[in-house]
């Protein structure tokens, strides 16, 4: 489960290429790629790693707290730049 998380994540990398549009010479944001890929990349890589790593803690008794706290911090970082982004004004 681990590295189908890893690779979709992996993939995910490959579209924040597609976020910046070109056009004569100057750079525009496409906002909706970028909250379409952030709301994404929350759900289906951090919010999906923290279950498994809680998991992995309740059940087994492993301390994966660095790796929650990193899952944590991504979700944060993920709402704050949505956020962000909506409140916008361009």
């Amino acid at each position: 489960m681990m590295i189908s998380v890893a690779c979709f994540s992996f993939a995910l990398s490959l579209l924040q290429m597609v976020e910046n549009k070109l056009d004569q010479g100057r750079c525009q944001l496409r906002k909706k790629l970028v909250i379409i890929r952030n709301g994404i990349q929350m759900v289906l890589v951090n919010v999906m790693s923290l279950i498994i790593r809680l998991v992995i803690f309740i059940k087994y008794g492993k301390d994966e707290s660095i790796f929650m706290a990193k899952n944590g911090i991504a979700i944060f970082l993920s709402l704050s730049e949505i956020y962000h982004l909506l409140n916008r004004k361009i």
